[in-house]
């Protein structure tokens, strides 16, 4: 099960994908995870609005044990693990069970996570 939401790249976007992400998670009985998930969420998305290029596109997919948020955007260059100015991916990297950055022949790159209930 997935659904995907497009983000403008308007500062208001990391908190509509935030709030996105957290009623997908609720909806999927995965209540644990809503507060890393919104806080991973968040930086990825907040990178993408401030150093890449529209589109910049979220999507949230419910998979066995557990939950993978993918932020797709226009650019080519790499994902920083820590932006000037910010906490980066950094988050990301100490949060998620996986993280990593796909490129996209023609398309940009995906930046993504998974995450997964703690046994």
């Amino acid at each position: 099960m997935q659904d995907t939401l497009e983000l403008g790249m308007s500062p208001d976007s990391p908190g509509a994908a935030r709030h996105f992400v957290a009623d997908h998670m609720r909806l999927w009985g995965q209540e644990s995870l809503i507060h890393d998930a919104m806080l991973m969420t968040s930086e990825v998305v907040t990178n993408a609005v401030t150093h890449a290029v529209p589109p910049v596109e979220l999507t949230v997919e419910h998979v066995e044990g557990g939950v993978v948020v993918l932020v797709a955007d226009g650019a080519h260059g790499p994902a920083e693990l820590q932006s000037s100015g910010g906490r980066g991916l950094m988050i990301v990297h100490m949060l998620a069970s996986a993280w990593g950055v796909s490129q996209v022949p023609n398309d940009g790159k995906v930046v993504w996570f998974r995450m997964a209930p703690s046994r």
